[in-house]
């Protein structure tokens, strides 16, 4: 799958846009899925709003996902490690308190990712993000082929719109 992301700014609709565009990149953009996003009022709105998405395709989640699982696991570990070395917990058996708690926190670090969201924009994203202006749209189109998009994007170039491409 082939990922275009274009930063309209403000006051550019996505369909006056397109309507600009020439006939054969009008008609190529109908062989792709086009998703626009709500208007940012700034680049942590609009990192709010790839989030809010979850957007596989805009976003990933696996880096965020791993740290919690990871710190969940340590933390769950030193606290039983604590509670069964210091106060007898556990029958002072850390043998038992150990992977206990180094289970339940990673348990329970996966379980908060999976809740409250991991997600932050891809890489590619981060110059698209920079260059937000209040009441910019983010608009995204796939498409299987690579053709339609870099029309798309040459379509672009003359307006100077910020433009990135996402491997997906």
């Amino acid at each position: 799958m082939n990922v275009l992301f274009v930063l309209l700014p403000a006051g550019l609709e996505p369909d006056t846009w397109l309507a600009t565009l020439p006939p054969d990149t009008a008609a190529a953009t109908r062989l792709l899925r086009m998703r626009r996003y709500p208007a940012a009022a700034s680049p942590a709105h609009l990192h709010s709003l790839l989030r809010a998405g979850r957007d596989p395709l805009a976003t990933t989640r696996w880096r965020g996902a791993l740290l919690a699982i990871a710190g969940g696991a340590v933390l769950g570990g030193l606290v039983n490690g604590v509670l069964a070395g210091r106060f007898g917990l556990f029958g002072g058996m850390l043998e038992l308190a150990l992977p206990l708690g180094l289970g339940t926190g990673a348990f329970l670090g996966g379980f908060t990712a999976a809740m409250t969201g991991t997600e932050v924009p891809r890489a590619e994203l981060r110059p698209l993000l920079a260059a937000v202006q209040p009441g910019a749209t983010l608009l995204q189109w796939t498409g299987p082929d690579r053709a339609p998009l870099l029309e798309l994007a040459r379509a672009g170039e003359p307006s100077r719109l910020p433009i990135a491409w996402c491997p997906a």
